[in-house]
């Protein structure tokens, strides 16, 4: 499927984007190169753990399935609202709950 490429391709640039940082603050580590950064050295370094941090968080969180959850009185709308927020450009949102025959169209069913 073409999500699952897109996710794929997400989790390598996070992961490389950690890898980076990572080698960043090695980088870092070293005096000659500690000098050169100056007295930002310490906000660089949180900089650069703030980003791995959240290269990895992004990396961890695009190898999950992802849901929507959508709350309101009935009648009001929800399922078109997610339908249309999720469906591919050229046809309409499918589905494909274990145990229920097959995908599914999310609207007619």
């Amino acid at each position: 499927m073409k999500g699952n490429s897109v996710m794929n391709q997400t989790a390598e640039n996070c992961h490389k984007v950690a890898g980076a940082a990572q080698e960043a603050l090695q980088w870092l580590q070293v005096a000659n190169n500690a000098e050169r950064v100056g007295p930002e050295l310490p906000a660089v370094k949180r900089d650069i753990q703030r980003l791995m941090s959240r290269a990895r968080k992004l990396h961890t969180a695009s190898q999950r399935n992802m849901c929507a959850g959508v709350y309101g009185p009935s009648q009001a709308g929800k399922s078109f609202l997610v339908s249309v927020l999720a469906r591919p450009q050229n046809g309409p949102l499918m589905t494909n709950f274990s145990g229920s025959g097959g995908v599914r169209d999310f609207i007619k069913e």
